[in-house]
């Protein structure tokens, strides 16, 4: 099923049926799949934890767009993996890190933040800390087949 026929359903059963609780989850969860896309696209952007969490607060709200989520043919069994043994694989592993530390790099020595002189090493150490701590995430978990 694509989006715009997932979308098309939504609104069909319509917002009345809903509680405002499940209509705030439905929202976040599109967000997150939107911001998920936008990584899919750009580079510098993740797609798995947008993902991963769109597909958690479409659990919350709504059992058909959670299972369409998991459906999907490039996303789904990696979101079923996750979901039933907190597994990342070991290729998506290297992937991702291949994708993280050259971010690495253009932070430490490609980004000009003398505009904000002030700030800048805080900034890059933030940034910086911020991938280190993705980086443990991934390579703590589970690595599977």
């Amino acid at each position: 099923m694509a989006l715009w026929q997932v979308l098309w359903l939504f609104f069909r059963l319509g917002f009345r049926a809903m509680s405002p609780y499940r209509l705030i989850l439905l929202l976040i969860g599109f967000i997150f799949l939107i911001l998920a896309i936008i990584g899919a696209i750009l580079p510098l952007v993740p797609t798995t934890p947008f993902l991963i969490l769109a597909a958690y607060f479409f659990s919350k709200a709504s059992n058909k767009l959670h299972q369409w989520l998991l459906d999907m043919p490039f996303f789904g069994p990696s979101l079923k993996e996750w979901e039933e043994e907190k597994i990342i694989r070991k290729k998506a592993k290297l992937f991702s890190t291949g994708l993280i530390l050259p971010m690495v790099y253009v932070i430490i020595w490609k980004v000009d933040l003398a505009p904000y002189s002030q700030y800048g090493v805080t900034i890059k150490a933030f940034a910086i800390s911020t991938i280190a701590l993705a980086l443990i995430f991934i390579w703590t978990r589970k690595s599977g087949v």
